[in-house]
């Protein structure tokens, strides 16, 4: 996550599977993995994730860096599971390019490479990526990661803006259309006020914060408090004395982040369920 907002990878395999094992290309040249091939490929998905949770749980982040306080044998084990865990998700994104397993295992990827260290390598994937998922639905995913990574990671606001404004505005938002596609529109937002406070445009922060406000009036409380943190935080990293160091601010700010997108997509699922419930009774 690297001072990051961890991607909203929802409905990976939510397509409905017929008989037959196929891909099946729909408009926008997103394929839909059917049968299965679907199911083989959500069982490589998650060997993958398996593969990755176990890595993690015996080592720490910046393991690369780590590696020449360690014993010849003991690199090349560690060394040896890196490669099987980015293995496993490469083999996925290549057995089905172009559909929604294989953004995902791609954003996974590039979360492993960022666990070890290898920012560089995390954004050329994703980067690769978006141009290979252009004018899909997972475009805007695969961008929202990248600016994540520059604003959060590398504290790069001005390059992270470019990449955040690739994601679209919904075409109907409002409180009877919220979706997923809602959910990361919101988040993208609320990283823009936050790159525009860091970068002192403070006007522009506000315009962005009335307009997300009309646009999500159930969450005009949350958008509130969420524009007075980022401009709190901002100030404290102006006036902090002594600096904070660049990469335990950005470690707080992933938190930070993660736990607003968390509230707010929980906020999300708690309306859908009560429209439900309405509509049940």
């Amino acid at each position: 996550m690297r001072i990051q907002l961890p991607v909203i990878l929802i409905g990976a395999c939510a397509a409905i599977m017929p008989a037959f094992g196929q891909a099946i290309v729909q408009p926008r040249s997103l394929a839909v993995l059917r049968g299965s091939v679907y199911h083989e490929a959500c069982a490589a998905r998650d060997r993958a994730d398996e593969s990755r949770a176990e890595f993690q749980k015996h080592t720490r982040p910046g393991i690369d860096a780590q590696l020449n306080s360690l014993s010849l044998s003991e690199k090349e084990q560690i060394r040896d599971r890196i490669t099987v865990v980015a293995g496993l998700y490469q083999q996925v994104i290549d057995a089905h390019p172009r559909t929604q397993i294989a953004s995902y295992c791609t954003m996974r990827l590039a979360g492993f490479y960022q666990y070890l260290g290898r920012i560089d390598e995390a954004v050329r994937l994703l980067q690769n990526a978006a141009v290979g998922f252009e004018g899909t639905s997972e475009e805007p995913k695969l961008a929202f990661e990248i600016g994540l990574i520059h604003a959060q990671v590398r504290g790069e606001a001005g390059d992270a803006i470019p990449w955040f404004e690739r994601v679209p505005k919904p075409a109907n938002v409002s409180i009877s259309t919220y979706d997923e596609s809602g959910a990361l529109y919101l988040s993208v937002q609320q990283q823009l006020i936050n790159a525009e406070l860091k970068l002192k445009r403070g006007e522009l922060a506000d315009e962005r914060q009335r307009a997300l406000k009309k646009d999500f009036p159930q969450f005009v409380a949350e958008i509130e408090k969420f524009h007075q943190f980022a401009q709190q935080s901002v100030m404290a990293e102006v006036t902090a004395d002594p600096p904070i160091p660049a990469r335990v601010s950005r470690f707080y700010w992933l938190i930070i982040g993660n736990l607003v997108v968390a509230t707010v997509v929980l906020l999300i699922l708690f309306v859908k369920k009560q429209k439900r419930k309405a509509k049940s009774l």
